[in-house]
């Protein structure tokens, strides 16, 4: 297995046994030129598998190249895997299928911003329009966004004086952005459906499961997962599927609106996600079926997966803990009960270590960092 990564984004994947070569982008440079350029001179007959929304895009950008050069991306359909990557595009196309999205405002200049008052309302949130661009702008100017790397998914705002604060300077640098409506219901409420479409848009499975957690918590990456069958959620996630013309490896993400229990469309990913230690857990390894197809070994596609399996990330879900027992909506019972059952964990393999351990090296380097600024800060104290 060779690894093209973005800047360092999976650096622990070079640890693990089964990684052959790990080729990083070149710092401050476009990973999608580095790559095609790598693949064009020792990938050929490779099957190119997306892990990232960078990934995806540089697979529809580079189809034709990446096909010239003997090498075969997975099944998609790379016309839906570039909508989908848009979330204002996303959202309009959901929305003419009939389907509940946020309301959002496009934050194009300043004067956007006054708009936000009367069209969303507030509490609202703020999130890019094309999340890996968004962050390809950032990079560009680190200092002046630094407050973005703690907050990937987007950030909450409760008044017009914070929004123009934080929003102003993104759209004065050019950074598209959306204003979104926030909606009602605790982050219990997200759910997400995953699915296989063959080329004729037919789904060789059906899985669904919860995120009951996020950290940061309301607008986060999850920090605790549970397989669980909601059939609505698969039959409106394969609807927002085929509105959006996607093919392959699919996932939505819904949130249960409070009160009245309606599925509104987050997101969609035409990729693997964070959460694929747990689909394998539970039978589906869409990576593998993904790679079979596009080999041409079409074995049985796994029709059901198991309930109630769990993924965990300790420190980040200690973190959205202590948070949501701020909020009042967690208490420490609830949170010591949903812990107490087999967990599956998202780097920890007991067959590849490599990059467990790896990962435990870099936080043990990381603390002693900050031990030694902390004993540093009082020597200069004293």
């Amino acid at each position: 297995m060779t690894v093209l990564d973005d800047h360092g984004e999976a650096a622990l994947v070079a640890r693990s046994k089964y990684c052959v070569h790990y080729i990083d982008s070149p710092s401050g440079g476009a990973p999608g030129v580095s790559w095609l350029e790598w693949l064009q001179l020792y990938g050929r007959g490779s099957i190119v598998l997306p892990c990232s929304d960078v990934a995806l895009d540089f697979c529809a950008r580079w189809y034709a190249d990446l096909v010239a050069a003997g090498i075969r991306p997975i099944e998609a359909d790379y016309e839906g895997t570039l909508l989908s990557l848009n979330k204002l595009r996303a959202y309009e196309h959901v929305r003419n299928a009939d389907i509940r999205a946020p309301i959002t405002v496009r934050l194009a200049s300043r004067d956007d911003i006054e708009e936000v008052l009367t069209e969303v309302g507030f509490p609202c949130g703020i999130k890019p329009v094309t999340p890996h661009q968004f962050w390809e702008a950032v990079a560009r100017q680190p200092a002046e966004f630094e407050r973005w790397r703690t907050h990937p998914k987007g950030t909450v705002i409760s008044d017009i004086a914070s929004l123009r604060a934080i929003a102003g300077p993104l759209v004065d640098a050019g950074i598209e952005v959306l204003a979104t409506e926030v909606v009602r219901g605790p982050d219990s409420g997200f759910c997400s459906y995953y699915t296989y479409l063959d080329g004729d848009g037919a789904p060789l499975l059906h899985f669904t499961k919860r995120k009951p957690r996020q950290y940061p918590i309301h607008f986060g990456e999850g920090t605790f997962h549970e397989t669980r069958w909601q059939p609505d959620v698969a039959d409106l996630g394969l609807r927002v599927c085929r509105a959006l013309g996607v093919r392959g490896i699919c996932n939505v993400e819904f949130k249960r609106e409070l009160g009245s229990g309606a599925l509104v469309f987050i997101e969609c990913n035409g990729r693997l996600t964070a959460s694929d230690a747990l689909e394998r857990r539970a039978g589906l390894d869409l990576a593998w079926i993904a790679y079979g197809r596009a080999v041409g070994v079409l074995d049985p596609v796994p029709t059901s997966f198991t309930y109630g399996m769990r993924m965990w990330l300790p420190k980040n879900d200690w973190h959205a803990f202590v948070d949501y027992r701020r909020e009042g909506e967690l208490s420490a019972r609830e949170w010591v009960s949903s812990l107490a059952h087999p967990q599956t964990f998202p780097v920890f393999d007991a067959a590849d270590l490599g990059p467990s351990l790896a990962m435990v090296r870099q936080r043990g380097r990381r603390l002693g960092r900050l031990i030694r600024s902390g004993v540093t800060s009082r020597a200069r104290g004293a």
